[in-house]
């Protein structure tokens, strides 16, 4: 007869050293236990900058594009540029095309300073065709600023021009330097950091902001 002599193969772990994963977890769950406000900030700030980079960065629309082709919008400019846009009978800028809803528009200019967050003379107005406004969208309402803007009738559009007669959208047309052109690859670039930086960036750093704060203060 054979004895037995086999032992087990597996690994005698040792009880005095602890599992790398248990212990990460434990200080996790302390963490979110002593600072909740802080983490909780944390998480909608992250989410919020990767929504963003997600939609705008990799170009997957995660998020509705909130469209109204019916409500009448206004260009809000002074009254120098005005002249200067009629003339030219299209409207366009390096960082795209932005109008608020015509009902929400006020009449003082310190309302609309406070409404569009444009610190500049805003005394002139241009109506939009309707036409235009397949292309002018709604900020996702993620934050206080995004929900801010929402909330004022703001839109903006792609980079490129309108046309004020018919509405039309010419994708990358922009104006600068006096004239009408096609953006260069840098210039499509900045417009698409600058949109991100609007639509989530500031959302996203007031969440991260207020963690830091919060988590200052044992929150």
């Amino acid at each position: 007869m054979f004895e037995n002599n086999f032992t087990s193969s597996s690994p005698q772990r040792s009880p005095e050293v602890e599992p790398q994963t248990t212990r990460f977890h434990e200080e996790l769950l302390s963490t979110i236990k002593e600072h909740p406000v802080a983490t909780g900030l944390t998480i909608a700030g992250a989410t919020i900058a990767t929504l963003g980079l997600l939609r705008y960065g990799l170009g997957k629309k995660l998020l509705p594009s909130l469209i109204d082709e019916i409500t009448p919008v206004t260009h809000l400019t002074s009254e120098a540029a005005e002249q200067a846009i009629r003339s030219s009978g299209k409207l366009g800028g390096k960082w795209g095309i932005f109008v608020l809803d015509s009902s929400k528009v006020p009449n003082s200019q310190l309302m609309r300073t406070v409404n569009t967050l444009v610190p500049r003379n805003l005394s002139a107005r241009i109506e939009l065709p309707t036409a235009a406004n397949s292309v002018l969208e709604r900020p996702f309402p993620l934050g206080p600023f995004s929900g801010y803007r929402y909330l004022n009738g703001v839109r903006n559009s792609p980079l490129g021009s309108i046309s004020l007669e018919t509405g039309k959208f010419t994708q990358n047309e922009i104006f600068a330097g006096g004239v009408f052109r096609q953006a260069t690859g840098s210039e499509i670039t900045r417009f698409k950091i600058h949109q991100y930086l609007l639509d989530y960036g500031i959302d996203a750093g007031l969440a991260l902001d207020g963690a830091a704060l919060s988590a200052a203060h044992g929150h």
